[in-house]
């Protein structure tokens, strides 16, 4: 089972209700997929967040698909992890495929270019999520971003280089142990959880 949840910005799909939900319902598959977006329309919210659908092939054929990926970089002692401030908020470095890329290309690259940060290196795959969100380059037609999220070092020091045209205004270190509640996007959230729970 399943649970949608509206809070004050965005509807979620997850195992637990939030505290400050203004929706809920039990529901399996795309069942709350389809609750979900009921939801969405009746209190205005931006964004889907979508996880635990058995049948995701069916669920991402609904939309028209962008491809990302992005990186949760450690520090050479493994102490701190960098992470951005876009538009604001705190989230981590990510960015659109390119054509012929693959996600580990497209997140060493992106990583790169909205930080700075040189030799990068993956470690391992950490999680895919997923979001639906009107796209406004497309009429607001809907769209399912898909981004694939790996764990990085930098084996390094580097001078931050935030890519300010992507909205990109702080690059910084911060202890590891502070992710954890550290105010983001729920998609940022649960790669936090990932890397903290191996």
């Amino acid at each position: 089972m399943y649970v949608v949840y509206g809070a004050k910005s965005r509807l979620s799909v997850g195992k637990h209700k939030s505290e400050d939900a203004v929706a809920f319902e039990d529901a399996t598959d795309v069942r709350a997929y389809r609750n979900a977006m009921s939801a969405w329309v009746k209190y205005g919210v931006g964004e889907l967040n979508v996880s635990g659908f058995s049948d995701m092939r069916g669920f991402e054929a609904l939309f028209d698909g962008i491809f990302a990926a992005g990186g949760l970089v450690l520090s050479p002692d493994e102490s701190r992890a960098l992470i951005i401030v876009r538009h604001g908020k705190y989230d981590l470095p990510k960015g659109k495929a390119e054509d012929g890329e693959s996600a580990e290309e497209t997140a060493l690259r992106e990583v790169e270019e909205e930080t700075g940060a040189q030799a990068l290196r993956i470690v391992r795959p950490l999680l895919t999520t997923r979001h639906v969100y009107q796209n406004p380059h497309k009429n607001g037609k809907w769209t399912l971003k898909t981004t694939r999220w790996f764990l990085m070092q930098t084996d390094a020091d580097f001078v931050a280089r935030p890519q300010t045209d992507e909205g990109v205004s702080a690059v910084e270190f911060v202890p590891v142990a502070e992710l954890d509640g550290l105010p983001t996007y729920p998609a940022v959230a649960d790669v936090f959880h990932a890397y903290l729970h191996l």
